[in-house]
């Protein structure tokens, strides 16, 4: 039997063993060719077995395992693992060095775990890593391998509180590999230097940059501010306009909001027009405002 998938949420036992007595006639279960182990919201799972025993494994999701204390090291050796959800496991107080040799991860997801304090310092060797979410965790630092993350495009680090400035000055802020950044209720986050790096960077690029930080203030190198109302426009006097940058300072009405939502911009040869949506969040400052 070809088995490619296992999801079996809300496990019962503490603890998953791989011989789980199944009844299949004339079957053989294979899980060589596992490629999904799902096992969200099993809130009394402690341990998770050896995994060595299933090398070909894409995507394991452990989200919401409330009783899970550990990941075993034999996690390295899963060398086909693009997506690692361990979201909200609230015992979990570390992440083993061994995931570090995760060439294939592309996704690695440890927000709300409340109990982990630090990542493996060679991090930076996940390779193909593109998002990295540690929102709400103890996390106060980043290591400085983090530099070496060419192809993050994602990292979210929302309520971690204690976290200083990231050392993010060398690749992905100042050769501007990361397109979404978001540190909203990092109160000790040095919100001024992020900011100005990503606007330095970012406005020389043909793409659309995203950054979330906390506080009440708009930066005052905003060239253009309107007084009042959910829109500015006004006219374009540089010939050759290489990028334009809009700030609000806002608060969400529901959990998560990107800040791609709030903004509709449009552009002609002479004009630009840009519109807030109300639909998302709530404005907390009178205007918007334009850098160009």
């Amino acid at each position: 039997m070809d088995n490619r998938c296992i999801k079996w949420l809300h496990v019962p036992a503490g603890t998953l063993f791989w011989r789980v007595e199944i009844q299949l006639q004339r079957q053989k279960l294979d899980l060589g060719n596992l490629r999904l182990l799902d096992l969200s919201h099993s809130f009394e799972l402690t341990r998770v077995p050896d995994l060595s025993s299933v090398p070909n494994l894409e995507f394991l999701r452990l989200s919401r395992c409330l009783s899970l204390i550990e990941i075993p090291s034999s996690i390295g050796e899963l060398k086909c693992l693009k997506e690692l959800n361990l979201s909200v496991c609230s015992k979990l107080h570390s992440i083993p060095r061994s995931i570090c040799n995760l060439k294939s991860l592309t996704l690695l997801d440890i927000s709300c775990c409340r109990n982990v304090n630090g990542l493996p310092e060679n991090i930076g060797n996940l390779e193909l890593l593109q998002k990295l979410e540690i929102s709400s965790s103890r996390i106060k630092a980043l290591p400085s391998s983090i530099n070496q993350l060419k192809n993050l495009a994602s990292l979210v680090c929302s309520g971690c509180e204690g976290l200083t400035l990231p050392p993010l000055t060398e690749h992905e802020v100042k050769d501007g590999t990361a397109t979404f950044l978001e540190f909203r209720n990092c109160i000790n986050l040095e919100k001024e230097k992020v900011m100005e790096d990503v606007l330095e960077t970012h406005l020389l690029k043909d793409e659309i940059v995203e950054l979330c930080i906390p506080g009440d203030e708009v930066p005052q190198r905003m060239r253009y501010k309107n007084q009042s109302g959910s829109s500015i426009s006004f006219t374009l006097d540089k010939p050759n306009l290489i990028g334009v940058s809009l700030c609000l300072v806002f608060y969400p009405k529901n959990h998560y909001v990107s800040p791609g939502l709030l903004f509709v911009a449009d552009s002609a040869l002479e004009a630009f027009v840009c519109n807030f949506s109300a639909e998302f969040a709530a404005a907390l400052s009178t205007f918007i405002c334009c850098l160009l």
